[in-house]
């Protein structure tokens, strides 16, 4: 990340996508601004969660995760980068 140009980073777990990437943005000192593509979920997970009758604020972005991966700060350009360069390492 650091050879990327990243300047922060905060794993996903406990507060959701949305929860992080707001705490994130509470010690900016620049405007900060970030875009969601995709977000991958389960396979009938929304689903399932309407038929239970809860959502664990899911498809808000708060959902708390176990292991939800890792949130990085880097500008636009650092950031197309490094996802190009992911894909390529992983074939996709």
């Amino acid at each position: 990340m650091h050879k990327h140009g990243s300047h922060g980073c905060t794993d996903v777990t406990g507060f959701g996508l949305l929860g992080h990437a707001e705490n994130l943005v509470q010690v900016q000192r620049k405007r900060v601004a970030f875009s969601i593509h995709t977000l991958p979920i389960i396979g009938h997970v929304p689903d399932m969660l309407a038929a239970t009758g809860t959502s664990f604020k899911l498809m808000q972005g708060y959902s708390a995760e176990t292991s939800g991966g890792l949130l990085v700060a880097m500008s636009r350009k650092d950031a197309c980068l490094t996802c190009s360069l992911q894909r390529e390492l992983l074939s996709y």
